[in-house]
């Protein structure tokens, strides 16, 4: 109601206070005694019911617009260690009990709030894969490989790698006739400058023509060029993105 404030905050003398005819409940309150249940639990089904409970209440950081507040920040950090810790644990049990359709809702909610989890990526993926979504699973990984090399400058783990590979190696049943392969083959306008593709796919070029090379005894070097300023430092991501699409 409008006068809600006026009924909890009462004033007294030269101070204020809470009222406390009314009961209130506090979700960091309910958080800690779900996380104190889910590790208490010696049995999984009580494990798992405290662990999606605590996946259901938290909707992100502990008061966001405290941040440059040293104590929330560590309330926070300590919030979001154990809600992943709590979504990976139903993970691992919904994944042991064969529960895709569970799997995909829990992890690409928790991706919104951990995008470059690998180990919760590696159970989206093996989900998207088990229903068959192998296009949704390949986009999903060339989307968090952009995100890790444009923050980090590194490419996900071997293991996302081999199944975005098999996300590509999708078997649907029939044989496709060669002359639609060569159609599938050309590029789609008239080739023009350097050839630009993911990481992975380079490997494999590389790989074909070391192998060529190995078959004719002729030699090739290969060389990286770097895009730096004039004083030699790293250029932003957004001068780096420019130089590529020009």
């Amino acid at each position: 109601s409008p006068d809600a404030g006026h009924q909890l905050v009462l004033r007294q003398k030269n101070s204020y206070a809470w009222n406390t005819d009314f009961e209130l409940e506090y979700d960091a309150e309910i958080f800690d005694s779900l996380y104190h249940d889910f590790t208490a639990a010696s049995d999984e089904d009580l494990q798992l019911a405290s662990c999606l409970r605590i996946f259901r209440l938290y909707q992100g950081d502990f008061l966001p617009s405290l941040y440059h507040e040293p104590w929330a920040v560590q309330i926070a950090e300590k919030y979001h260690t154990q809600y992943l810790q709590a979504v990976k644990a139903a993970v691992s049990i919904l994944h042991k009990r064969g529960q895709v359709k569970d799997i995909l809702e829990i992890c690409r909610q928790a991706l919104k709030i951990e995008p470059l989890d690998e180990e919760l990526f590696e159970y989206y993926l093996q989900a998207l894969l088990t229903s068959g979504q192998h296009e949704e699973a390949a986009a999903a990984y060339e989307d968090l490989n952009r995100r890790f090399l444009s923050q980090f400058g590194t490419m996900p783990s071997e293991k996302l790698r081999s199944l975005y590979w098999q996300a590509l190696r999708t078997d649907n049943g029939y044989s496709v006739p060669v002359d639609e392969i060569c159609c599938q083959l050309k590029e789609s306008q008239t080739p023009a400058g350097a050839l630009f593709c993911e990481y992975d796919f380079f490997k494999v070029l590389y790989q074909a023509q070391a192998r060529a090379i190995a078959r004719t005894g002729e030699e090739y070097h290969i060389a990286l060029l770097s895009l730096k300023n004039r004083p030699g430092k790293n250029l932003s991501q957004n001068s780096l993105d420019l130089a590529m699409r020009n």
